[in-house]
């Protein structure tokens, strides 16, 4: 009797080991669970505050590009042909060869403008 009293004993005993390492391993889980639980309120506060500041801020402007004729395109690549073979001069034939690439194109706006090409003004 005294045998299986000591079985006994010993097996409540690991039992309450057991519930003990079992409780503990909750414990952590519900302290993990915690922590997750504020960093989600953490990040979910935060959004909230952005989208209050978004409200004052002012949005960014959307530029739209500017459609050019296509017309005035082939009027500009004419002119850069003869700039880059050395037949572009500034004015009429007589005048002195264009060396700016800058040069060439404002002469190449100038020239499709005049032809009735659609081309938008610099912006300054």
């Amino acid at each position: 009797m005294k045998k299986m009293v000591k079985k006994l004993e010993k097996k409540d005993e690991r039992l309450h080991k057991a519930k003990h390492k079992l409780f503990a391993k909750e414990e952590k889980l519900s302290h993990k669970e915690e922590k997750v639980h504020k960093a989600v309120e953490k990040a979910e506060h935060k959004k909230e505050r952005s989208k209050k500041h978004e409200k004052h801020m002012p949005k960014a402007k959307v530029h739209k590009k500017k459609k050019h004729s296509s017309a005035g395109k082939s009027k500009v690549e004419k002119v850069m042909r003869e700039f880059k073979h050395g037949e572009l001069h500034s004015g009429s034939k007589k005048g002195p060869r264009v060396s700016s690439r800058k040069q060439a194109l404002a002469i190449g706006i100038s020239e499709s403008r005049k032809a009735g090409a659609k081309i938008p003004k610099k912006k300054k």
